[in-house]
Parts: structure tokens; sequence; C-alpha cells
């Protein structure tokens, strides 16, 4: 009888924002930015890192990620600031045997939807500390995106074949 209770089945442990490189145009121009940016005068872009499959203290554990690249131009379309983001996180199923459909929806979905808000975050504090003001970063359709492009499972949990 399939469970109908809500409860998850993956279990979120933790993250870490593994990327930050931003490089700022040394302008005075630049100085002199401070408030709310137009959508013309940033590009920003996402992708979604290959999940690994790990056997970690004899269980099942997943390590999926995202990076993300920003670029803020000004009036003139001069680039005025790069920035590479990245976040991994570990996941782990809570049944030692998980179907093979609701696996890859956990990872090609659900592992990207719920790092996202995460990464979102770091970039607009990081980029509001580093004095640019509140940045609205786009909303992404994670759904969207993984039916489009799917995210690769990476088996590491059996052991590597002779010779290989």
């Amino acid at each position: 009888m399939p469970d109908n209770s809500g409860i998850a089945s993956f279990q979120f442990i933790s993250y870490k924002i593994d990327t930050v490189n931003v490089q700022v145009a040394k302008k005075v121009d630049t100085l002199l930015m401070h408030s709310f940016l137009p959508p013309n005068q940033m590009n920003f872009e996402i992708g979604f890192r290959k999940t690994g499959k790990y056997l970690l203290n004899n269980g099942i554990h997943y390590v999926g990620g995202l990076n993300a690249r920003i670029q803020i131009i000004d009036g003139n379309q001069t680039q005025i600031l790069n920035g590479d983001f990245g976040i991994s996180g570990l996941f782990r199923p809570l049944s030692d045997t998980m179907d093979k459909k609701l696996e890859e929806n956990m990872v090609h979905i659900n592992i990207p939807a719920i790092l996202l808000p995460y990464l979102r975050s770091a970039i607009t504090t990081i980029l509001s500390q580093a004095g640019f003001g509140t940045i609205i970063l786009p909303l992404i359709n994670v759904h969207e995106v993984t039916r489009q492009k799917p995210v690769e499972i990476l088996d590491y949990t059996k052991p590597p074949s002779p010779g290989v």
C-alpha cells in the first residue's frame, strides 16, 4: 500500500557554500552604485551538478549541487562585477530500499530545489555586504529545468571493475 502520509522519504543532512569567486571592476563608477539594479543590468545563470551516490556510514547518501554565475553591467554595458558561486548538499534516503522512480525524482528535482534558496540567499547576502545593495535574483523553475536536462547520478557505491 503506498504511503500517502506526506512524510519525506529523503533527509537533507547539510550543505556548504563551496565556491565564492567575485571580481569587481576597480572604477569610481562602481563605488557610486548602491541602488536597486534593473534586470537589464544583471545576467544570472544556474547549472545543476551531477549527483554522486555514495556508501557512507553503512548507508546510501547523495551529494548534489548547483553552480551559479552572476554578471552586473553598467548602463554602458561595461562589466562591473563577475561572480561564480556554488553549493553542495548531502542527503540520504530514510529507507534502505528506494523505488528507482522515487530516487530519480528526489535527485533530479528535490535536491536542486532544496539547495537553490540557500545559494540565492548566499549570493544576495554577499553582494549586499559588498556594497551592491539589494539584488533580486530571478526565480528558477527547477522542475522545468530538470525535465529538459535531467541531473545525472554517478554511482560510487560499487567497487571499480577489475582492470579499470
